[in-house]
């Protein structure tokens, strides 16, 4: 049995797989993006929870207006770096706060408190022309709000012979 070798093969299959090796160290090398030290992404943490903080502070001032007297700038920061020291040390949130949503979470900071004053305007607006609100009734006996073209089957139901019409006819 002989076994035949061939040395241009093999040194083709190497210089194939140092090509692709070499294309694999490229596309890593663009692909990532460069860490940042350790300090400065616990800075980073620490700004975006205090400005987390800061958000919710002046989104639900106007009902809680004490919140603006407890959460200063400085209290605001330390807390925020105390939590950033914490988050660092399990590893938690090393992606930011929003973990990459932060614009949704901005969003919503802003357009949920809009909404909010926008029911309080109308409900204002409605109480001062006079329009009449209607007063809904639950069904007896089932807890349940029945509108106009709500059907509650099972409804407890009153019996009388109408119900069930006349024998007499």
């Amino acid at each position: 049995m002989s076994t035949v070798t061939d040395t241009g093969m093999e040194s083709e299959k190497e210089a194939a797989f140092a090509s692709l090796r070499a294309r694999a160290a490229e596309i890593d090398g663009i692909d990532t993006v460069p860490e940042t030290a350790p300090a400065e992404a616990g800075e980073k943490l620490a700004g975006e929870i205090a400005g987390l903080v800061a958000m919710f502070v002046k989104v639900a001032s106007p009902a809680l207006p004490s919140l603006s007297g407890i959460y200063t700038e400085e209290t605001t920061a330390a807390a925020a770096q105390a939590v950033a020291a914490v988050c660092k040390k399990h590893g938690w949130m090393q992606d930011g706060v929003a973990h990459g949503y932060g614009e949704e979470v901005a969003a919503a900071c802003v357009l949920l408190p809009l909404a909010f004053a926008t029911y309080q305007g109308v409900k204002h607006d409605l109480a001062a022309s006079g329009v009449r609100q209607v007063e809904v009734k639950p069904v007896p006996g089932t807890g349940q709000v029945a509108g106009a073209k709500t059907v509650i089957i099972g409804a407890p139901v009153a019996a009388s012979d109408s119900n069930f019409g006349s024998a007499n006819g």
